[in-house]
């Protein structure tokens, strides 16, 4: 007797016809939910999105994205030479973006800025377009879309509008994915799949996540497409590794495998508070996943928070890793949080309370931002804002003071340096790794102090900080004891202090 053929798991979504209404007994709880999250998100944006054009550096990296991208659209080729003091740490292909856009509009730092923040906007938008892909509800997007933007602005706003190549990337990661929800059944919808997914590594090489959920998902359901899916993805990434070795130089790898420290004491400081800040997203995750009948279209989103949860746990056991690994996993639970109110809306249907049961539930993810981040950034905010003008002066002072020295200087703040027109040849966060993790003596370092190799040098220091020879972030006791044997502080503010050889 002949078998009868097994049946496949589905893996394209017939698209549900679009629905605006909410059920009946809900309508008024939708509204009251995007008031609220109206307002939430105005707390949470307000202030990252007032800083965007200050004139000072807003994190450590951007200095050295202002660098890489004012080198790459100068012709310089960024992985042409062994690294030393400084390792170019990300693919090309955001150096250029910025590079162009800021050179076409005079400022590569705010180019890059709000690249940032146009890729943070669209990020939550391709959600938005993923949920109603697969639900035919517009609300249940539009709440996805809201989850993605205030849980990232709550949870690590520093990287709101700074000048830094994960937004692009993860914008070209979730057009990918995307594509893929549209019509993987499709196979010239795979290859567009696949070509942007590489492209978005290109742009950073973290953003695994969406790529490792889709290729879980086409094993799962046919591995026909996947074939298809991999030799497009192979044939992009190919081509794009010989253009950057022809371009950009032949040790490219080198410079992206920088060496790093790896311990499970960063593992557990990088993701605590992540842990306690999603508890409640995770757990509705976790319930939901295990409650899917079969494997169908919405697994995706579930494969999307595994991956996310697996590759950033990884990338934050390394020295100078921070949260915005754990983005792609973050956007994950977005996904779910959209893709799960279908039924969360029937189950509570049959209550009698069922109104103010829904709003609640609709209010319990952003439960940790609303009510314990929101009314402590309220004041930081604040007091931040004020701050920016005097640290606008302090930049600019800085700034101007190392222009006026000779020869080249040692900057922690890289785009102090960078403004002061000093050329990037010592990297403080690559240097320390390599220090800590055996690749360069500290003597070196210390006999380059010796030496006077850098007239001048800047650290970023608080005001109140006493100088004296004790290990600091980035900066040993050694280190630190020999800078102050050998120079002079010159210029003290309320956030750096310069020195030159005495």
């Amino acid at each position: 007797m002949a078998k009868a053929p097994r049946a496949s798991a589905p893996v394209e979504p017939a698209r549900p016809a679009p629905q605006t209404a909410a059920p009946a007994g809900l309508a008024t709880s939708w509204r009251i939910t995007f008031v609220l999250l109206a307002v939430l998100a105005a707390l949470v944006l307000w202030f990252p999105l007032a800083r965007v054009p200050a004139l000072y550096s807003i994190n450590y990296n951007e200095g050295f994205n202002t660098q890489f991208a004012h080198e790459a659209i100068s012709g310089v080729r960024l992985y042409a030479a062994p690294p030393q003091f400084v390792y170019t740490t990300y693919p090309p292909i955001s150096f250029y973006v910025v590079g162009a856009v800021g050179t076409l509009f005079g400022n590569i730092n705010m180019a890059g800025r709000w690249i940032a923040l146009l890729g943070y906007f669209a990020v939550a938008l391709l959600a938005g377009m993923i949920v109603e892909r697969m639900t035919g509800q517009r609300r249940y997007a539009v709440y996805a879309a809201a989850c993605f933007l205030i849980w990232i602005a709550a949870f690590k706003p520093d990287r709101v509008g700074m000048n830094d190549p994960q937004f692009l990337g993860m914008t070209l990661s979730m057009a990918g994915l995307y594509a893929y929800v549209r019509a993987p059944g499709e196979a010239k919808w795979l290859r567009w799949s696949a070509a942007l997914f590489v492209v978005a590594l290109f742009t950073k090489h973290s953003l695994m996540a969406l790529p490792l959920a889709v290729a879980i998902q086409l094993f799962l359901t046919n591995k026909k497409r996947l074939g298809t899916w991999l030799i497009a993805g192979a044939a992009v990434g190919f081509g794009l590794l010989f253009v950057t070795v022809l371009v950009g130089g032949s040790y490219f790898l080198t410079d992206l495998l920088l060496p790093r420290i790896h311990s499970w004491d960063l593992l557990q400081a990088n993701v605590a508070f992540y842990l306690m800040f999603f508890q409640m997203p995770l757990t509705a995750t976790l319930v939901w996943a295990l409650g899917l009948p079969d494997l169908r279209p919405s697994s995706l989103a579930v494969w999307v928070v595994a991956a996310g949860n697996v590759i950033g746990f990884i990338f934050c056991c390394a020295g100078g890793s921070d949260w915005n690994h754990l983005f792609d996993a973050i956007l994950g639970l977005a996904l779910v949080a959209g893709l799960l109110l279908p039924a969360a809306e029937k189950a509570v249907q049959a209550l009698a309370w069922r109104e103010g049961v829904f709003t609640v539930l609709l209010a319990v993810p952003f439960f940790f931002a609303a009510w314990i981040l929101v009314p402590q950034r309220m004041s930081d905010d604040l007091a931040a804002l004020r701050l920016i003008p005097q640290l606008e002066r302090e930049f600019a002072q800085g700034a101007g003071f190392l222009r006026g020295q000779p020869g080249a200087a040692l900057c922690e703040n890289l785009l102090m340096c960078y403004s002061a027109g000093k050329p990037m040849t010592y990297d403080n966060f690559a240097v320390e790794q390599l220090v800590k993790t055996g690749t360069i003596p500290e003597q070196r370092l210390l006999k380059m102090l010796d030496a006077h190799e850098y007239p001048t040098i800047e650290i970023d220091i608080a005001g109140y900080e006493p100088l004296q020879p004790a290990a600091r972030q980035g900066f040993s006791a050694a280190f630190m004891g020999e800078l102050l044997a050998q120079y002079r502080p010159v210029m003290r503010t309320s956030s750096f202090a310069v020195f030159v050889a005495k």
